[in-house]
């Protein structure tokens, strides 16, 4: 692996970074969205027994998110939800995570450029309330480990991760078109296969599925490999196109618990080979991957930090310092650290609710100081590159002062006998 950044530098240089208002302001409006959709899931799993909320305990722990810059506040989604992938605002946290590691595993791999999906469909739809569900996903997934091992024998093709997702038609009546229609996402690096070969390999893949194959090309965004088990929500320009689509808040509480029980605790994306054991050396490493200014990803080295049960021995349940992250536009397109802290008040009755608020301000006086310390070298930078313009164009003068002759007119322009005149 290449360099690893400091996680203290990396802090200090990048509070105060100022990203995109538009994209900020477009990721709030998306997370919202992702909230509420998450609670008309929940509502409805509640109604007929199955409790995707947190656990309703006035004694209970809670979790916060504190802006070390602007010391804005946001509860945790722990506080509200359990965590289940299973619910559109837990999963996209996750899947992000999912998608960066493994933009960095590509972006990181001698072949990345030959980097391309299939799309592997189940074969026949699923009807709904199948009992079997869960099992025809369980021997989908087995299915496509044993094509990892076979591409990878047979024509040196690493599999590096599968995706299964599920599009949902409710068309009553209609067999074969109505329920779950199963299907996976499978990124892969081919060694070169030209020809006949490529042939080969092509009618390999139909032959072992017996099912639709289609190669889907190089990749070009990885959002569209690394989804959601299934579509939170159908639009209606979306329901237009495909008629019958339906997606998990559109469907009953029953249908909605079936498919709960069917896919829970499943590994939806599953990353493979090569990919898993990258992803192994990143967690033995106590690496992080941040993605730096430029839009690059780099690793940087997780600190050491007090384990939680020396902290809670104490007794104190106030103000319990867990992390601090690194810099991220949480609270606004700025970014800043954010410190994530057990049952937060900045009314603590304990000395050690009280010690672990003063060390909150000062990584608030901290973080102002970084931002401070940015906005003095991004004005330097600016001042030095208006000065070498300045430079460039006072040598520019000097070289015509140098070529300039008598008759030829001003430096920089034509004589006026060049020019036409008299």
């Amino acid at each position: 692996m290449s360099s690893v950044l400091d996680f203290y530098q990396t802090q200090r240089l990048d509070t105060g970074r100022e990203g995109s208002a538009a994209l900020w302001q477009e990721r709030q409006s998306r997370n919202l969205l992702l909230r509420r959709q998450s609670e008309e899931i929940a509502d409805k799993l509640k109604s007929v027994g199955v409790d995707l909320y947190a656990p309703v305990d006035p004694d209970a722990d809670t979790v916060t998110l504190v802006g070390d810059l602007s010391q804005e506040t946001e509860d945790s989604l722990s506080n509200q939800f359990r965590h289940s992938l299973f619910l559109p605002a837990v999963a996209a946290s996750d899947r992000a995570r999912q998608t960066k590691k493994l933009e960095l595993y590509l972006q990181r791999h001698q072949r990345s450029r030959f980097a391309r999906y299939l799309v592997v469909t189940h074969g026949v739809r699923i009807s709904w309330h199948d009992s079997d569900l869960r099992q025809k996903i369980a021997e989908f997934h087995n299915k496509l480990g044993t094509f990892a091992r076979a591409a990878r024998k047979q024509f040196n093709v690493e599999i590096v991760l599968r995706s299964t997702e599920m599009t949902l038609r409710d068309l009553h009546g209609k067999t074969g078109i109505d329920g779950v229609h199963l299907h996976a996402n499978i990124v892969y690096i081919p060694p070169k296969l030209t020809g006949e070969r490529w042939k080969n390999w092509l009618n390999f893949c139909h032959k072992y599925f017996k099912s639709h194959v289609r190669d889907a090309g190089r990749i070009k965004n990885l959002q569209e490999i690394v989804k959601y088990v299934t579509k939170p929500s159908a639009s209606p320009s979306e329901r237009e196109k495909i008629p019958g689509l339906v997606g998990m808040c559109q469907l009953s509480a029953t249908r909605l618990a079936w498919l709960h029980a069917a896919t829970r605790r499943l590994h939806i994306v599953q990353p493979l080979q090569k990919f898993r054991s990258f992803l192994r050396g990143l967690a033995i490493g106590r690496l992080k991957i941040y993605r730096s200014e430029g839009g690059a990803l780099e690793l940087v080295q997780k600190p050491q930090v007090e384990k939680r049960a020396a902290r809670e021995e104490i007794g104190c349940r106030e103000n319990i310092i867990i992390t601090r992250t690194l810099p991220q536009p949480r609270f606004s397109e700025i970014y800043e650290p954010v410190s994530i802290v057990m049952n937060y008040t900045r009314t603590p009755r304990t000395a050690d609710g009280k010690r672990a608020l003063a060390e909150l301000n000062r990584r608030h006086e901290e973080a102002k100081r970084w931002q401070a310390e940015r906005a003095a070298r991004e004005i330097a930078i600016e001042n030095l590159t208006a000065s070498a313009v300045i430079y460039r164009s006072h040598e520019d003068a000097n070289s015509d002062s140098k070529n300039y002759s008598p008759g030829a007119g001003p430096p920089g322009s034509r004589s006026l006998e060049r020019a036409g005149g008299t």
